[in-house]
C-alpha cells in the first residue's frame, strides 16, 4: 500500500501544533517526516502516522476520572429522577414523595455511581410483591403506580427482586458514556450477587425496552415471559441467579482476580497470632465482655491455622469472622447450652485435613461500626467472599463440611441465619441455635457447596 504524505502546514492543523513546537518536535525525532536527499526543503510527513500521533495525544490529554459505587442518599434520588426526565420525558416519571414513601420501607434499594464526586447514574432493585411484578410486565401497572404495602424489606423471606432501573447520565463524550455504563452495569452485577447471597431471593425480574437493554438481559441468562409493543417492550424472568453461566462465571473471575470490591485498599486474609488484640478488640467493643478471650482465641489458632479470618483496610483490621471445626460431642453441649463458646478447648478443635470430614460452629463476625453503612456493608461482602474462597479450596482438597452451626440472640444475627435457610434446632432464652445440612439442605447455600463438591442435588 503506498503511503500518502502530506505538507508541514497540513501535519501541524492535524497535530493542532505551533510553528515553533512543531519544528522543535520534527528535529528531536518526535514526528515522523521525510525529506529528499540533497534538498533542505520539501519535508513531508506520512499521513497515516501523523493522524496516530494526534490521536494518541488526544487520548493522553483525557481527563482521569475516578468512579465509585454507592448508596445512594436522598440528594442522589433527586438528580436520578431528574435525569430519567431528562431521558425520559416526564410521563413515566415516579414522582420523588412516592420515592420516599417507598424509602421509609426499604432504603436499600438504589445504587448510584459517582465520577470525582459527582452523581452521573443509578441502579434500582426493588424487592416487590410477585403479583405486582407481573402487572408490571404485562403493562397492567406503571412504576410510579407501584403500591407502598408491595415494597419488600430485604430481610422478608422468599423475595422477587424487581430491576426497576439502570441508567447513565448521558455526557457529550461517547467514550466516557462508555466508561460510565460499564462500570455500573458491572458493579450492579456484584451488588445483585452480594444481595443473593445475603437474602432470601427466589427470582429476578426485568424489563428490557430498548434492544441493547434486552440483550443485556438475556446474555445475563434472563428467559423472555412477555413481548409487547411488537417487541419493543420486553418482560424477563430469570429463577436463580446463580444458574446463568454468565454469571457464575463473572463471580468466579471476580474471586480469582480479588476484584469483589472496587475498592483495592482492604485486604482479606487468615488471622495470625500477631492479629489477635485487634480482633479481640473489636469484639469487645461490639460485644462487650461476652466475648473469646485473647488466650482461648490463640488457643484454638495454634490448633488450627484457619479458625479466624480478617480484613482490613490499610493497616486497621476492620472485619473478623471466627469459623471452628469441633469435635461433634463438643459441638452438641455448645448448641445445648452446657457450655459457651469461649469454654470450648483447643483440643477439640480439629484440622483441615485432606479426606476429612468435619463439623464447623460460626462463633462470631463483626464489622466496625463508625463507617458509613455503605463502607460497612463492603467490608462484610469482602469477608463473606473470603470465607467462601477459602471453603472451595477446602473442597478442592477434599474436605467436607458437612454442617454449620451458630447461634444469635440478636434481630439482625437471627434475621441474617433465617434468610440463609439455617434450621432452627433449639432457644434457651433469647439465644436461638441454628443448623445448615450441607449434605442434605435445598438452602441456596447448601446446594451451592454441594457443587463444590461435585456432589448430586
Amino acid at each position: 500500500m503506498e503511503t500518502i504524505y502530506i505538507t508541514a502546514k497540513e501535519a501541524m492543523e492535524i497535530l493542532d501544533l505551533p510553528t515553533t513546537t512543531f519544528y522543535r518536535e520534527v528535529e528531536a525525532g518526535t514526528i515522523p517526516h521525510r525529506l529528499d536527499k540533497g534538498k533542505k526543503r520539501g519535508m513531508l510527513f506520512p499521513k497515516d502516522a501523523i493522524e496516530l500521533h494526534a490521536q494518541m495525544k488526544k487520548k493522553s490529554k483525557k481527563k482521569v476520572v475516578h468512579h465509585s459505587f454507592t448508596p445512594a442518599t436522598n440528594a442522589d434520588i433527586w438528580a436520578a429522577i431528574e435525569n430519567a426526565r431528562q431521558i425520559y420525558g416526564d410521563d413515566d416519571i415516579i414522582p420523588y414523595r412516592k420515592v420516599l414513601e417507598w424509602r421509609e420501607i426499604n432504603d436499600e434499594m438504589t445504587m448510584c455511581i459517582k465520577e470525582d464526586g459527582q452523581f452521573v447514574g443509578s441502579t434500582t432493585i426493588m424487592p416487590l410483591d410477585e403479583r405486582v411484578i407481573h402487572d408490571l410486565l404485562y403493562d397492567r401497572l406503571r412504576e410510579q403506580n407501584i403500591p407502598n404495602r408491595a415494597v419488600k424489606k430485604w430481610t422478608d423471606r422468599r423475595l422477587s427482586a424487581y430491576i426497576a432501573s439502570i441508567t447513565v447520565e448521558p455526557s457529550e463524550d461517547l467514550e466516557l458514556d462508555k466508561e460510565r455504563g460499564t462500570f455500573l452495569l458491572r458493579h450492579t452485577i456484584k451488588w445483585a450477587i452480594t444481595l443473593s447471597h445475603q437474602y432470601d431471593i427466589k427470582n429476578w425480574y426485568g424489563i428490557g425496552t430498548t434492544p441493547v437493554g434486552q440483550k443485556i438481559l438475556e446474555e445475563l441468562g434472563f428467559k423472555e415471559v412477555i413481548s409487547l409493543e411488537d417487541g419493543n417492550r420486553k418482560g424477563y424472568v430469570l429463577d436463580n441467579l446463580h444458574s446463568s453461566k454468565l454469571i457464575t462465571q463473572f463471580t468466579k473471575d471476580m474471586e480469582s482476580q480479588d476484584l469483589l470490591l472496587s475498592d483495592q485498599r482492604t485486604t482479606f486474609m487468615k488471622a495470625t497470632a500477631a492479629d489477635i488484640l485487634d480482633e479481640y478488640n473489636l469484639a469487645t467493643s461490639m460485644f462487650g465482655d461476652a466475648t473469646h478471650d485473647i488466650p482461648t482465641r490463640r488457643a484454638w489458632l495454634k490448633q488450627n491455622s484457619a479458625t479466624d479470618f480478617i480484613v482490613r483496610d490499610r493497616q486497621r483490621l476492620v472485619g473478623f469472622l471466627n469459623m471452628l471445626p469441633v469435635k461433634h460431642k463438643t459441638l452438641m453441649r455448645f448448641i445445648r447450652g452446657e457450655i459457651r463458646g469461649w469454654e470450648i478447648p483447643a483440643e477439640d478443635v480439629l484440622p483441615y485435613a485432606p479426606g476429612s470430614k468435619v463439623e464447623c460452629i460460626i462463633m462470631g463476625m463483626a464489622t466496625i461500626p463508625d463507617v458509613q453503612i455503605g463502607q460497612r456493608a463492603r467490608y462484610g461482602q469482602r469477608l463473606i467472599m473470603g470465607v467462601i474462597r477459602f471453603v472451595r479450596e477446602l473442597a478442592e482438597q477434599n474436605v467436607t463440611i458437612t454442617k454449620f452451626y451458630a447461634t444469635s440472640s440478636t434481630p439482625t444475627g437471627i434475621a441474617i441465619l433465617e434468610n440463609a435457610q439455617f434450621t432452627k434446632i433449639g432457644q434457651i432464652g433469647k439465644r436461638i441455635a441454628f443448623e445448615l445440612d450441607t449434605m442434605q439442605s435445598d438452602a441456596p447455600l447448601a446446594k451451592q457447596y454441594r457443587e463444590m463438591l461435585q456432589v448430586p442435588n
